[in-house]
């Protein structure tokens, strides 16, 4: 082997043994002072800061805990009639590469 081709390595693993993302649904949302952490149902984590929702950084703590996950579980839901906030998130937004 010459020193253009490169030097190979053995794969240790096959495709097979690796987790690759498979479900883009809401399983938990947490709070904190400085993001919404969405937790999805095949593990990922996402952390969404607040100051990119303005409705959600300007609203009190308490008036941010007052969400409703949908039923199909893609979007968290904000009611006016429930909650000084008054927003609707697609998970799929934050997701999305762009």
């Amino acid at each position: 082997m010459t020193e253009e081709q490169g030097k190979r390595y053995p794969i240790r693993y096959g495709v097979k043994e690796y987790t690759f993302p498979s479900n883009d649904t809401i399983a938990d949302v947490r709070l904190d002072d400085q993001y919404l952490h969405v937790h999805l149902a095949d593990g990922r984590i996402l952390c969404i800061p607040l100051a990119w929702i303005p409705p959600l950084r300007d609203a009190s703590f308490e008036e941010r805990l007052k969400f409703h996950i949908s039923e199909d579980r893609t979007l968290i839901i904000w009611d006016p009639d429930e909650s000084e906030v008054n927003e609707i998130l697609r998970i799929s937004d934050y997701l999305r590469c762009r």
